[in-house]
């Protein structure tokens, strides 16, 4: 992805087992010298884990921002 100059989303939960946060939020920071990144995170409490963040009632709004950003 570091040779892709578009824009990202990133999408991660503080509770995701597979995938620890820390390396979400390395890779977000990784890519923005060479692209425009949004990290979203999600806090443990919200109970998304790894599978589950598309059930989050927000992400309508959050794709639709994303993708009204990238059009602008």
């Amino acid at each position: 992805l570091s040779g892709c100059p578009v824009p990202i989303l990133i999408l991660h939960a503080k509770d995701d087992p597979l995938v620890p946060f820390r390396l979400g939020a390395q890779l977000a920071e990784s890519l923005r010298m060479n692209s425009p990144v949004q990290f979203v995170s999600f806090e443990a409490d919200r109970g998304y884990r790894h599978n589950f963040i598309h059930t989050a009632p927000e992400m309508p709004e959050i794709v639709r921002k994303f993708v009204a950003d990238c059009t602008t």
